[in-house]
C-alpha cells in the first residue's frame, strides 16, 4: 500500500549534486573531529576495573561524583545503576593488583569524612591486553562486514552497485562515530552492537531499492543518460512508501526503548535512532 500518494514522483536526481556537496562537506568536518578529538573509549575498550555498589543515603549522583573526585584515584565514571541509591563505577587504566587498595581507600573515605556506608555488590576487572583485543576484534568485525556486504551486493546485482553500497555503509560508520564524538557518547561493546546493527540495517534499506533499480533497468535495451536519471527517481519512488513506513514504525519502537529501556540501553537505543536516520538518507541519497 502506498501512503505517500502525493509525494511519489519526487525528483531525487536533481537534487543529488546539492547532497553530495552535504555529504563531503560533513565528512570533512567529522574526519577532523575524529581526529582531533576522538572517541571517548569505554571501560571494555581502556581497560580497568568495574565496581557496583549501593549507597546508603546519597541520592544525587553528581554530589557524589564530587566526593569521588576528592579522592583523586584516577580517571573514572559514575553512572545510576537500578535503583536511585545504586551505582556503577568504572575505573580506567588501574591494574588488578591495585583492587583492594581502591576498594579500601574508597569505603575508609565515605565512611570516615562523610559518614556514608558504601556496599559493593560486584567488582570486575578488564586487562588492557583483553581491551586492545576487542578493540582490534571490533574493528575487524566493521572491515569484514563491510566486504561481505559489498560482495554480496556484486554478486547479486552488480559491481557499480556494490561500490554505491559501501560509500553508503562508510557514510553511515562516519557519521556515527563524528556524533558519538561531538556528544562525548561512551564507545562500549553496547554502542559497537549497536553499529554494526545499523549497518545491516541500512544494507537493507539499500538493497530493497536495488532490487526495484534491476528490474526497471532490466525494461530497457538500450538508455540514455536521461532514461537512467528516470529509472533512478522511479525506483527510489517505488520504494518510498515502504523505506519511510519502515524507518518510522522502527524508530518508534527504538523511541519506547530509550523511553522506557533505562540508563543500561540508553546508549544502545540512541545511537540505533540517530542510525536509522542517517541509514533512511543514506539508502535513498548516497
Amino acid at each position: 500500500m502506498n501512503f505517500f500518494k502525493k509525494i511519489d514522483n519526487v525528483n531525487f536526481i536533481i537534487y543529488s549534486s546539492y547532497f553530495f556537496k552535504l555529504f563531503f562537506i560533513f565528512l570533512i568536518i567529522f574526519i577532523f573531529i575524529l581526529i582531533f578529538k576522538g572517541l571517548n573509549f569505554g571501560l571494555d575498550f581502556k581497560g580497568g576495573i568495574q565496581i557496583e555498589m549501593k549507597v546508603k543515603n546519597i541520592y544525587d549522583i553528581k554530589l557524589l561524583t564530587n566526593e569521588f573526585d576528592k579522592l583523586g584515584i584516577c580517571d573514572f565514571n559514575l553512572y545510576k545503576y537500578g535503583s536511585d541509591k545504586e551505582f556503577l563505577l568504572n575505573l580506567f587504566n588501574v591494574e588488578f593488583k591495585n583492587k583492594d587498595s581502591i576498594i579500601f581507600l574508597i569505603s575508609n573515605y565515605f565512611n570516615n569524612k562523610i559518614n556514608e556506608s558504601i556496599e559493593f555488590r560486584r567488582v570486575e576487572y578488564i586487562g588492557s591486553a583483553v581491551s586492545d583485543k576487542l578493540y582490534d576484534s571490533g574493528s575487524f568485525a566493521i572491515f569484514l562486514a563491510i566486504i561481505g556486504m559489498m560482495l554480496y551486493i556484486t554478486l547479486r546485482f552488480d559491481y557499480k552497485f556494490g561500490i554505491c553500497a559501501v560509500l553508503a555503509l562508510l557514510h553511515d560508520i562516519i557519521f556515527l562515530l563524528g556524533i558519538i564524538s561531538i556528544f562525548n557518547i561512551e564507545f562500549t561493546l553496547i554502542v559497537f552492537a549497536s553499529i554494526l546493527s545499523i549497518l545491516g540495517y541500512s544494507i537493507n534499506d539499500t538493497v530493497v531499492i536495488f532490487d526495484r533499480l534491476r528490474e526497471n533497468l532490466s525494461k530497457y535495451d538500450k538508455m540514455t543518460s536521461n532514461d537512467l536519471c528516470t529509472i533512478i527517481n522511479k525506483s527510489i519512488n517505488n520504494t518510498l512508501s515502504r523505506t519511510l513506513m519502515t524507518s518510522f514504525t522502527t524508530l518508534l519502537v527504538v523511541f519506547i526503548l530509550m523511553l522506557f529501556g533505562g540508563i543500561a540501553l540508553f546508549d544502545f537505543s540512541l545511537i540505533l535512532f540517530i542510525g536509522i536516520i542517517i541509514g533512511t538518507y543514506s539508502s535513498i541519497y548516497i
